[in-house]
């Protein structure tokens, strides 16, 4: 039976767990967060380096197993379906930024073969990816409406606007 350490690796947040695993199967140990705050990158990395050694101390793990970090190249979204969506969320009375993403969301693999885009709606304090995240009602439905809109424009169904059936 050997030990192992399972690492996910963050910046700010670094998953683990611990399983021993043998010819009988796989038995859970221990799991859990290492969170490090907002600080500089060097002070989090020694953080996270303290604190995984303090688990290779307590769970003595035979192996180490870490996730690779995701190494995709960064996707254009195409042109005329991030121009609807814009439009469209303008066209409704809601405020419209680009912005880009670093999260690995199904639309990177749907670019690479068909016209993709993505809409973003806000999170409060900014929160996303994380155990904070919360989005309103409101922005919610200021999203679905912006989707709506873009979607039948792109359909062929003309300058829809709000208040008009589609």
């Amino acid at each position: 039976m050997v030990r192992i350490l399972g690492l996910d690796p963050g910046s700010r947040i670094t998953g683990y767990g611990v399983v021993d695993a043998g010819h009988q199967g796989v038995r859970y140990v221990a799991s859990g967060c290492i969170r490090v705050g907002n600080g500089d990158l060097p002070g989090r990395l020694l953080e996270i380096h303290r604190h995984v050694t303090e688990l290779v101390d307590v769970y003595v793990p035979g192996e180490i197993a870490i996730e690779r970090v995701m190494e995709k190249p960064p996707v254009q979204f195409a042109p005329e379906i991030v121009d609807t969506v814009r439009a469209a969320a303008r066209g409704l009375g809601y405020d419209s930024i680009d912005m880009l993403s670093g999260a690995g969301h199904d639309a990177m693999n749907v670019a690479r073969v068909a016209p993709a885009g993505m809409i973003f709606v806000p999170s409060r304090a900014g929160r996303s990816h994380c155990e904070e995240e919360f989005t309103g009602l409101d922005d919610i439905e200021h999203g679905a409406n912006a989707l709506l809109l873009a979607c039948a424009r792109l359909a062929g169904a003309g300058p829809a606007t709000a208040g008009r059936a589609l």
